[in-house]
């Protein structure tokens, strides 16, 4: 009787504590996540839901994204990380992923998403000039406490890619980032299909922030892009051997 006793308490307290658990609100993971998302400008508010299946409205540099919803596995968040399916939804941008957050780092796999290439660049504080859909396919990201890309793998693809400014239509732009570690920077090759030249060349991303871009454009034959011609010499100056005009550019992104 005594062991049935003790057998039925026990029960009953494991059931409650599961119970008084799993009913945790929402804004209890959120008060725990803010401080690691404020090193790369992030906010969530208006959470919604329970701390482990939940949603909460995603900030980035004071810009609303969308509703950013979550289903977290138990025992990773009562042992003080987070490890959870994300989906994005906003009017600008689609995004699903695979994270794990702890004191030191957040790791993302399986990223994949698409999103308006000028509301990316407001964010990042680039110039808004080209215009586009950015369609991700993120094999692993690492991101440090401080906001800091680490490593970088996968595909960017940009569809529709434009210059409106310049008249000039890129076709679909291609970046494939490499495997890389920290101190040697990511590295990706980009490419293109269609447009009104080929583009070929590298960007490079160094220290998390500080990024370099060369490329070489290529108009295609044909007297119709004698005017591209002209306006590229009148920007990057005289084309090499193979036709091929050069532009550089480099900085520091906005974090």
């Amino acid at each position: 009787m005594i062991i049935k006793s003790v057998i039925t308490t026990i029960v009953f307290l494991v059931s409650y504590g599961a119970f008084l658990i799993g009913n945790i609100p929402s804004g209890w993971l959120v008060s725990r996540i803010n401080p690691q998302l404020a090193a790369a400008h992030a906010s969530l508010s208006d959470a919604r839901g329970g701390a482990w299946t939940g949603s909460g409205q995603l900030r980035v540099n004071g810009t609303p994204l969308g509703r950013l919803s979550w289903d977290a596995g138990f025992w990773p968040l009562i042992t003080g990380h987070l490890d959870a399916d994300v989906k994005l939804q906003g009017n600008d941008i689609r995004a699903r992923a695979r994270v794990n957050a702890q004191r030191k780092s957040l790791r993302m796999t399986n990223l994949k998403g698409q999103a308006d290439l000028q509301m990316l660049a407001r964010l990042a504080h680039l110039p808004p000039e080209a215009q586009g859909t950015l369609v991700a396919d993120i094999k692993a990201l690492r991101v440090s406490a401080r906001g800091v890309i680490e490593t970088a793998s996968g595909s960017i693809d940009i569809h529709g890619t434009r210059l409106p400014d310049l008249g000039v239509d890129l076709g679909t732009l291609h970046l494939v980032l490499q495997d890389s570690k920290a101190d040697q920077g990511i590295h990706g090759m980009i490419s293109n299909d269609g447009g009104d030249l080929d583009i070929n060349g590298q960007l490079n991303l160094y220290h998390g922030d500080r990024y370099s871009l060369i490329a070489y454009l290529k108009p295609h034959p044909g007297s119709k892009n004698d005017p591209m011609r002209d306006a590229l010499a009148a920007v990057l100056g005289k084309p090499d051997s193979l036709g091929r005009y050069q532009y550089r550019v480099s900085g520091v992104l906005s974090r």
